[in-house]
């Protein structure tokens, strides 16, 4: 995102809300799911069968979310519909595609005795594929209950983060010496960061009162 913002230094960023949508994105699907996607949506590689990328699909979802509650589930099987539900529809369509996929690899790569990453979605497949070994069938999270999951962490925790980091980029950029104060932590904690530290987020969390601070407290001058 910063890369994006300075290419060119004469022209003023006006796009923080859905750039920081975008970043919470990625965010959430790489802890989660543990899916990479490039900050420019056109680098973003498709997926063979699928027009549209996962993190495409899932933002068109949210941005249409209202389709959902509003339009009867009927009224997306008519043959013809107009151009946003239309789009609404494949949105929703490869969307399911994806995590249906995502959910199939993971099940697989567990059969196999594969070290799975320690994300969201490989915790739910593990712990419903122990469930069904132990009670029988249907002990574990039925695959619908897992796509469930997966939907909510994404919807519930996308906007929230984006609200978050856009708002404190506005107050950092309207008093500046917070970002001094906010950057001393950062050089002092980070400077010496060990990427392949097997603990990093633990070790790191508890560090970062200052950064903790400007996200869950307003900045006054």
């Amino acid at each position: 995102m910063l890369e994006v913002w300075t290419e060119d230094d004469k022209r003023p960023v006006t796009s923080v809300d859905q750039d920081t949508a975008r970043l919470a994105l990625n965010i959430i699907t790489c802890a989660g799911f543990g899916l990479a996607y490039s900050f420019r949506a056109a680098a973003d590689n498709l997926k063979e069968g699928y027009s549209m990328s996962y993190g495409a699909s899932l933002m068109a979802v949210m941005e249409n979310i209202s389709f959902l509650i509003l339009v009867p589930s009927w009224v997306l099987d008519l043959p013809v519909l107009p151009e946003g539900l239309a789009n609404f529809k494949r949105a929703i369509h490869e969307f399911k595609g994806y995590m249906v996929d995502m959910v199939n690899t993971a099940k697989q790569e567990a059969v196999n005795g594969d070290t799975l990453q320690p994300n969201l979605l490989n915790t739910l497949v593990q712990k419903s594929e122990m469930g069904n070994a132990s009670k029988g069938s249907g002990g574990g999270l039925t695959d619908e209950e897992i796509h469930g999951n997966l939907f909510i962490f994404s919807f519930a925790g996308h906007e929230t983060t984006a609200n978050t980091l856009t708002y404190s980029i506005y107050l950092l950029a309207a008093f500046p010496k917070w970002q001094d104060w906010l950057f001393q932590e950062i050089k002092s904690v980070c400077w010496k960061l060990d990427e392949e530290e097997p603990n990093l987020y633990e070790s790191l969390y508890p560090k970062l009162n200052r950064c903790l601070a400007v996200m869950v407290s307003p900045i006054t001058p």
